[in-house]
């Protein structure tokens, strides 16, 4: 089953941490996702943790919060009840 997302907002970068507001819009899917509709806002701070030679950074950690409401979300089976 997969559920179909679009990326509507960006990121902000402040010093060595990055504060990433993304917002995701829901519509449909496959299987019981296939009626599905909503919004989806993950916030989230981004911090390196280890670079490279070079300065890049090659491992960061992320926390953050998902928040929203996804609709028309069937239950497992009941798809096969419909048909």
């Amino acid at each position: 089953m997969s559920c179909g997302a679009s990326l509507i907002t960006g990121m902000k970068v402040v010093h060595l941490m990055a504060h990433c507001t993304l917002t995701f819009e829901i519509k449909g899917g496959t299987g019981r996702f296939q009626d599905a509709s909503g919004v989806l806002t993950y916030a989230e701070t981004a911090t390196p943790v280890l670079f490279d030679l070079l300065g890049n950074v090659v491992l960061g950690t992320e926390t953050g919060e998902i928040t929203g409401t996804i609709s028309g979300v069937g239950r497992e089976g009941e798809q096969e009840q419909r048909q």
